[in-house]
C-alpha cells in the first residue's frame, strides 16, 4: 500500500521484527531476504521491501510471546503471499487477477492458513485488517 499511515509502517516493522525473532534460521545473512514456507509448493524467498505487509493478525500467549501469526504481503504487480506460523506453518502464493490483487482468493487463503494453525479467530482478525471493499 503506497498510502500507508505511520501506524501501519510501525506495525509492519514490528511484525517483521517478530518474524525475525521466530524465524532467524530462515533468514539469509543479508537482511533483504525472507524464506516463507508454502503449503502446496516449495518455499519462497522474497525481499520484504518489495512485498510490504497489507494485513496481519497475531496472537500472543503469556508475557508477550508470539504464539501465532498470519501475514498478507502484496507485490506491486498484485500478487499476494498469505502465510502464517505457530507450531505449524502454512502459506499460499496468490496470483494477481486482471493485474490486481485477487481478494476472494486472498480471503480463502487466510481461512486456509488459520485452519492449518488451528486458530479460526486469526482469520477473522486478518480479514478485518485487509483494505475494505468499496461498493457502489
Amino acid at each position: 500500500m503506497s498510502n500507508q499511515d505511520p501506524s501501519a509502517g510501525e506495525r509492519d516493522e514490528r511484525l517483521d521484527n517478530r518474524e525475525d525473532d521466530r524465524r532467524d534460521e530462515r533468514r539469509d545473512d543479508r537482511r533483504d531476504s525472507l524464506r516463507i514456507a508454502m503449503s502446496t509448493q516449495r518455499p519462497l524467498r522474497i525481499d520484504p521491501k518489495e512485498w510490504p505487509i497489507v494485513a496481519a493478525a497475531e496472537r500472543e500467549e503469556g508475557r508477550g510471546d508470539l504464539s501465532a501469526i498470519i501475514v498478507v504481503r502484496q507485490h506491486k504487480d498484485g500478487r499476494r503471499i498469505v502465510y502464517g506460523f505457530s507450531e505449524n506453518e502454512a502459506g499460499y502464493l496468490i496470483p494477481a487477477k486482471n493485474d490486481a490483487p485477487d481478494n476472494d482468493a486472498t480471503a480463502t487463503a487466510i481461512v486456509n492458513v488459520s485452519t492449518a494453525l488451528a486458530d479460526p479467530k486469526l482469520a477473522v482478525d486478518c480479514l478485518e485488517d485487509l483494505p475494505a471493499q468499496k461498493l457502489e
